[in-house]
């Protein structure tokens, strides 16, 4: 691990600790006089006691939840963008590639922990419902980090003749982001006709399976992923990020992420 993506990895750890103790827990306040005061990341707070978290206040926890970590990436993605022009081109490539995993796994702890905390929320303490992510976190998945992350390597000047890691010259070597550091997915994969097909036939399948089942917002949600993966294969030239993106968020439902493992062992047969 390059010096950089050591301080970035400790920070971002950092910050998980933040989130979770000083901005979940106070809200298991909001129903008692103490009640909860955290910050809304938009200039203002949010301060509320005595009341059941429900209706608007919900809109509110979610809301400034995706805000707070969106602030926190786009204040990475600037650190990271003037820290790695020190490095030469190949520690920068290696830089990048072990920040955009960091990040991605920074962006998925917390939100992991906005869905538990939400659930604990609308509990009574005895009788729990199953965790929902109620985010909208648009510009912060794995292949829009990526993406963000390629973009800053591609702005770049060249890179310096001495690197602070030690890392012999190499100015003239491409620069580009590797997800399959961090998701496992090679950046070479395509996905076949005969893929295609089988995956809309898993499609179907994980549509009867969704009007079968009970009918709750896990429900519509799986209903809505399978809507957008369909969409996405039904494209000419299907993206393979963006599919496995689609894909790995709608294996996190609670109770309904099980219906997507037929798809998804179908995606890693392809991609390996």
């Amino acid at each position: 691990m390059t010096p950089i993506a050591a301080r970035l990895q400790h920070h971002l750890g950092e910050r998980r600790r933040w989130f979770k103790n000083q901005w979940f827990f106070p809200w298991h306040g909001i129903k008692s006089q103490h009640g909860v005061d955290v910050d809304a990341f938009d200039g203002r707070r949010i301060q509320s006691s005595g009341i059941e978290y429900s209706g608007s206040i919900v809109d509110m926890f979610w809301d400034a939840a995706v805000r707070g970590v969106r602030a926190e990436v786009e204040d990475r993605l600037a650190w990271l963008d003037e820290e790695v022009r020190r490095y030469n081109s190949s520690t920068r490539q290696r830089t990048l590639d072990e920040a955009a995993g960091q990040l991605v796994s920074f962006v998925e702890t917390v939100r992991r922990e906005a869905a538990r905390t939400d659930a604990l929320l609308r509990g009574n303490g005895i009788n729990i419902p199953p965790p929902v992510d109620r985010g909208q976190w648009v510009g912060l998945g794995r292949a829009e980090i990526a993406a963000r992350v390629r973009e800053i390597a591609l702005a770049l000047p060249e890179a310096p003749r001495s690197d602070p890691a030690g890392a012999e010259p190499d100015s003239e070597m491409p620069l580009s982001i590797d997800s399959a550091t961090w998701t496992g997915l090679p950046t070479d994969v395509t996905i076949s006709a005969p893929v295609v097909q089988k995956m809309v036939a898993a499609l179907d399948e994980i549509d009867r399976q969704i009007e079968a089942g009970p009918s709750n917002s896990a429900a519509a949600q799986a209903h809505a992923y399978a809507i957008a993966i369909r969409a996405l294969l039904d494209a000419p030239d299907p993206q393979p990020d963006i599919v496995w993106e689609m894909l790995s968020r709608a294996n996190n439902l609670a109770g309904v992420g099980s219906f997507f493992i037929s798809l998804l062992a179908l995606f890693v047969a392809a991609a390996h």
